[in-house]
C-alpha cells in the first residue's frame, strides 16, 4: 500500500524581520516528517508594500526570499519591497508547484486571502464559476 503525503501549508504572519520569516519556515513540516518524498519546491504568497499580492513557486523558499528581499528576484517585488511572506505550500516536485503557481496566479485577490487566511467556507464560496452565475 502506497501512503500519499498531505501537503500541508504554512502561513507565516507579518514580521518587521527576516528572522522571524525563517523561523515560520522551520515548522514548514510542524514537526512531522513527510513520508515517501523530500519537500524541495514550495509555491508561496508575498505581500508588496503597496498591499499587492504576489504568487511564485521555488525549490528553494529561504534563498529566495533572501532575493526578494534584496531586490533581486523581480522587477515587481524589487519596486515594491519590502515584502512579506503570507503564505508557503510545499510540493513534491518542480511541475505540481508551476501547476499550483499557475493556478494561484488566476485567482482574485479575495480567493487568495481567504486561502492564506485558512477560511474554507469563504474559498469554497469564491470558487464558484462566475462564468456560470446569471446575470440581472
Amino acid at each position: 500500500m502506497v501512503e500519499h503525503a498531505a501537503v500541508n501549508r504554512v502561513v507565516v504572519g507579518s514580521s518587521p524581520t527576516f528572522g522571524a520569516i525563517r523561523l515560520g519556515l522551520e515548522g514548514l513540516a510542524h514537526g512531522r516528517p513527510f513520508r515517501g518524498f523530500s519537500i524541495t519546491f514550495h509555491v508561496y504568497i508575498l505581500r508588496l508594500s503597496n498591499g499587492q499580492l504576489y504568487a511564485g513557486s521555488t525549490d528553494d523558499l529561504a534563498r529566495r526570499l533572501a532575493e526578494h528581499h534584496a531586490g533581486s528576484a523581480s522587477r515587481t517585488t524589487a519596486m515594491l519591497r519590502p515584502v512579506e511572506l503570507l503564505y508557503a505550500e510545499p510540493h513534491s516536485d518542480r511541475a505540481s508547484a508551476i501547476k499550483r503557481e499557475r493556478q494561484l496566479k488566476g485567482w482574485s485577490r479575495a480567493k487568495k486571502l481567504a486561502l492564506v487566511k485558512g477560511d474554507l467556507v469563504d474559498l469554497k464560496r469564491l470558487a464558484r464559476c462566475r462564468s456560470t452565475r446569471v446575470a440581472n
